[in-house]
């Protein structure tokens, strides 16, 4: 199982994402268990909607109620990307591990691991993060529980709750379980998106790898047909149409390998861009709305978990932008290897193959989303500084 594979189960254990190898009867039984969570998920949201007061609306009284839809709002279009572009993203983890990046020798396997091994470990980590945030949110939302007038979050319910004990408590479980599945939606979508772009650098790596391996060997031909000794220069004449023809299928791979990742980035970029905008949007909101609650709350139970909620929002945001970040990176890294290395050593034809190559790779390779949303940790520290410029409002 790949790393963006086992990211997926997360999705699959939530009801979004159907397991490729399930046809017929199990698909339709998935697809209702679908439509189940769907149903618990928004049926809170519109609930939750209809306690606010839009005539007369208090901000400051409702902010907690609000900063909860607005998450609901926010995790809409990445429940979308899951099933709507479901076969897409099947696409994309195939394509990483077939065709031209398919693992060629012990070196790119080393490469490979690396990698993997690096991108475990944050995601485990942010994983980690991500179920401390839900058990301390939780545990306080149960605390401030009341029997059987308090539910655990506000909302206009539409029948009596409170008529009986078990109602009461079925009531409490259905809002738990919406916000505790909303919370790992958000969370589930940010490990998909992340161990992505992961695997992409890592395929950058492999090509820089096999670029430096071809040089090499393209030099060390170029050296032999320079060579004073008389006989081996007549052999290599004599294998020059097999050998250019050779040369320039090794660098005609290349090329073609280059092509497929900017274009697989491309793809990539256009399954997950709307539903990073939107999280973008609305996170820097979150944030500040967050705070502002801290600020103006007491330190109890919802208050610690209100700490780790908004950490993991600051966490979710920074593991966007530095993974989209590192992208471009390594493509500039990839552009400054190949003007670093011995290319004019090779011959003639072959520099100018790489001469294409170099004009090709100057042009910078950026994750940009709803038009001017550009993700990289410049952004990253620009939504905070956004964040405290909200937070100022609110508190003035």
């Amino acid at each position: 199982m790949t790393l963006i594979e086992s990211c997926w189960m997360v999705f699959t254990w939530l009801g979004l994402f159907r397991p490729i190898k399930w046809k017929g009867l199990k698909a339709r039984i998935y697809d209702l268990y679908t439509a189940i969570v769907l149903f618990f998920n928004y049926s809170f949201f519109i609930c939750g909607v209809m306690d606010i007061d839009f005539t007369h609306l208090n901000f400051f009284a409702d902010i907690d109620l609000i900063t909860l839809m607005l998450q609901y709002i926010e995790n809409t279009p990445k429940i979308l990307c899951m099933i709507l572009n479901r076969n897409a993203l099947i696409e994309i983890d195939f394509k990483l591990q077939h065709d031209h990046f398919k693992i060629k020798d012990e070196d790119e396997k080393k490469i490979q691991n690396k990698f993997d091994k690096f991108s475990r470990y944050v995601l485990l980590a942010y994983s980690a993060l991500q179920a401390t945030s839900l058990v301390y949110y939780t545990t306080g939302r149960i605390l401030a529980m009341e029997s059987p007038v308090i539910l655990p979050y506000r909302s206009r319910i539409p029948f009596n709750y409170s008529s009986s004990g078990k109602i009461y408590m079925l009531t409490a479980l259905d809002q738990l379980y919406s916000v505790s599945s909303l919370i790992c939606i958000n969370g589930a979508f940010n490990l998909v998106f992340t161990s992505t772009m992961y695997q992409i650098c890592t395929k950058i790596r492999i090509l820089k790898h096999r670029f430096k391996v071809i040089i090499q060997q393209l030099e060390h031909d170029g050296e032999l047909g320079n060579n004073d000794n008389k006989n081996l220069r007549d052999v290599m004449r004599k294998n020059d149409a097999t050998t250019d023809k050779f040369e320039s299928q090794l660098i005609a791979n290349w090329v073609e390998s280059h092509i497929a990742l900017i274009n697989l980035y491309d793809y990539a970029k256009s399954v997950f861009a709307k539903a990073v905008f939107i999280h973008y949007v609305i996170n820097s909101i979150v944030m500040c709305t967050l705070a502002y609650i801290l600020s103006h709350c007491e330190i109890d139970n919802i208050f610690f978990g209100n700490v780790c909620y908004f950490s993991v929002k600051c966490t979710q945001q920074f593991l966007q932008c530095s993974s989209a970040h590192q992208i471009t990176l390594e493509f500039e890294d990839l552009r400054d290897m190949i003007f670093s290395t011995n290319w004019f050593a090779t011959k003639i034809t072959i520099q100018k193959s790489i001469i294409i190559i170099m004009f090709k790779s100057i042009v910078p390779i950026e994750f940009v989303s709803g038009y001017f949303v550009t993700l990289s940790l410049d952004s990253f520290k620009r939504i905070l500084k956004l964040s405290y410029t909200i937070y100022n409002v609110l508190e003035g």
